[in-house]
């Protein structure tokens, strides 16, 4: 499986559960009126059609490749309307050493078309999960603050790979904070139905763990998906 597809695979599952554990319910469809829609390039357009997208690199290709997939608003509150994103992020970056559990990763193309997306009065979130963060489940409009360092590539055994950058995620608010804050989602439902039996079932799937280098030191128990989680 290409890295491409096995992202979006992760990003499937952690969109299933949300989904079906926050989303759909009716505390948050029905009683805070909150629609969330997918309408994106991933869900909407042609399979065939991607893959000869993939292999273009102008700006209006990476435009239509890297916008968010869902559309989210109440239907109550005007001006609440934002597009989203999901992002997994797994690997830890050993050589960070202790820090390593502070940041995380996101394709360098997809955060320029976010920032590109907001210039122009946009609004763009990112949810984000990272299993070895402290606070797992993020949600944030991103900015330049989020960037740590510059641009970072990677290569693959063909001699290509996706650029990235490294994000600091200790500046991205909580899930459920984001929730209050835009939506006017309370803390308590957001904690409720997100609660320990939810962060059990992300930490108990294979697909959502964290995957340590092979050569990191930390790559052991102590240190496996978790272990780090404040009030999961």
């Amino acid at each position: 499986m290409s890295s491409f597809n096995q992202r979006t695979k992760t990003s499937n599952e952690l969109i299933g559960l949300l989904s079906n554990y926050y989303w759909n319910t009716s505390e948050i469809k029905d009683m805070n009126q909150i629609v969330h829609f997918e309408y994106g390039y991933e869900t909407h357009i042609d399979y065939s059609v991607q893959n000869k997208l993939r292999l273009r690199q102008s700006r209006t290709a990476k435009h239509i490749r890297f916008a968010p997939d869902f559309l989210v608003f109440r239907t109550d509150k005007e001006n609440s309307d934002f597009l989203l994103e999901y992002k997994v992020t797994k690997t830890p970056r050993y050589k960070f050493g202790n820090k390593q559990w502070n940041y995380g990763q996101i394709e360098a193309d997809a955060l320029e078309n976010y920032l590109n997306l907001l210039s122009m009065g946009i609004c763009v979130a990112v949810v984000i999960y990272c299993p070895y963060h402290s606070r797992p489940l993020l949600c944030g409009i991103p900015d330049r603050t989020w960037i740590y360092g510059g641009r970072q590539s990677t290569f693959s055994s063909s001699g290509s790979g996706t650029d990235y950058y490294n994000i600091d995620l200790s500046v991205i608010p909580e899930f459920s904070s984001f929730m209050k804050s835009y939506l006017g989602i309370p803390l308590d439902t957001t904690d409720n139905l997100l609660n320990k039996g939810f962060f059990n079932l992300l930490k108990n799937n294979p697909l959502l763990g964290t995957t340590h280098a092979r050569s990191s030191t930390y790559n052991n128990p102590r240190y496996s998906t978790g272990f780090n989680w404040t009030g999961k």
